[in-house]
């Protein structure tokens, strides 16, 4: 990604979340999202098999936040 992109646009850091909140119309409610609290507390990321070894492997290699 690094030979795609200028360094500046590679994102140090990934948020993975379970859901986007819904507004009632069924849209994605941004002021909800805005206002979730975030945790900074990283856990160590280990992979369960091959391929997500792979996978982990190459996400480690792009986002430092994600190196051990």
């Amino acid at each position: 990604m690094i030979d795609k992109v200028p360094l500046a646009m590679i994102p140090n850091s990934f948020l993975v979340i379970e859901s986007l909140p819904i507004s009632s119309s069924g849209k994605v409610d941004y002021s909800s999202l805005e206002t979730s609290t975030v945790s900074t507390n990283h856990d160590q990321i280990e992979a369960d098999n091959a391929g997500n070894s792979n996978l982990l492997h190459i996400i480690k290699k792009v986002c430092p936040s994600f190196r051990s």
